[in-house]
């Protein structure tokens, strides 16, 4: 009986020792999931590093193209009001005349008695169709009469000189193109051709906006802010010259600019600056 009990005990202490080594071993087993688990994980996190370590330059690139595009901004604003050297002219002319009107063509010719001809004068006189404010023609007519007043004049100038020419003197106006057409305002250019006879004759480059409400062959004025101490200051700089006249300036709009020319015995330039309105 004795004996069978202590072999009962023995039994017990035998299975409980083979259930603490089955749970050491589990135990020893979470224990190398975990560390299994943990020695994995270095690698998904090198992943990621490599990958944030990427992500800076992405993101410098990010703000330095934000910045560029910030600083060319700034540098837009600031240069609305400036004054710059056309370089290449790159205007959005409107050449379909027949679009928008007519052209008459006057020619007229000056001789002596003897029958010779010692000057003439050409002119392309546009007009606007009924599409367009009466005014505008109005307003044009009166150009166009100026225009040959100056002409008749120069034809007196030359009767006592052809002999001395030559070839025979002109006076020419040649319609150019439009540079605005608007419900408010149009601007177009001629070309103001002067000939003496002589080896070259000169061109000078006439600009003509007229307000579409009043008929008024307006200035600049209504197109930019600046003062003409400011145009002044402006001109001064980028040409050389000495002061600004009004009367050595012209000048005609686009849709976004003010384009001004400038005339010199020594040359031309023309400069541009924003349209305010």
């Amino acid at each position: 009986m004795k004996k069978g009990a202590i072999y009962f005990i023995g039994l017990i202490f035998i299975f409980g020792l083979s259930g603490c080594g089955k749970e050491v071993k589990q135990k020893e087993n979470k224990e190398y999931s975990v560390v299994e688990e943990k020695n994995s994980q270095p690698s998904v996190t090198k992943d990621a590093e490599i990958e944030n370590s990427l992500q800076p330059s992405v993101t410098n690139n990010t703000v330095k193209e934000n910045d560029i595009k910030k600083k060319d901004s700034q540098q837009l604003l600031e240069s609305e009001n400036k004054y710059s050297i056309v370089q290449d002219e790159d205007v959005n002319v409107y050449s379909d005349v027949k679009k928008y009107g007519r052209i008459k063509k006057k020619h007229k010719k000056f001789k002596r008695k003897d029958g010779k001809e010692y000057f003439y004068y050409d002119m392309e006189c546009f007009y606007f169709n009924d599409d367009y404010p009466a005014v505008l023609n109005d307003t044009l007519q009166r150009y166009y009469d100026s225009q040959k007043e100056s002409y008749e004049n120069s034809a007196k100038t030359y009767s006592g000189e052809s002999d001395n020419a030559p070839n025979v003197p002109y006076d020419s106006l040649i319609f150019q193109y439009f540079t605005y057409i608007g419900d408010d305002y149009v601007s177009m250019v001629f070309n103001d051709v002067t000939y003496m006879g002589g080896a070259h004759q000169y061109s000078k480059i006439d600009g003509v906006t007229i307000d579409c409400n009043t008929g008024e062959m307006v200035d600049v004025n209504p197109f930019i802010n600046d003062t003409d101490e400011e145009i002044n200051k402006q001109f001064k700089e980028l040409l050389g010259i000495a002061e600004y006249d009004n009367k050595e300036w012209d000048f005609y709009i686009t849709d976004k600019n003010v384009v001004f020319f400038y005339y010199d015995s020594r040359f031309w330039d023309s400069v541009e600056t924003k349209r305010v309105r």
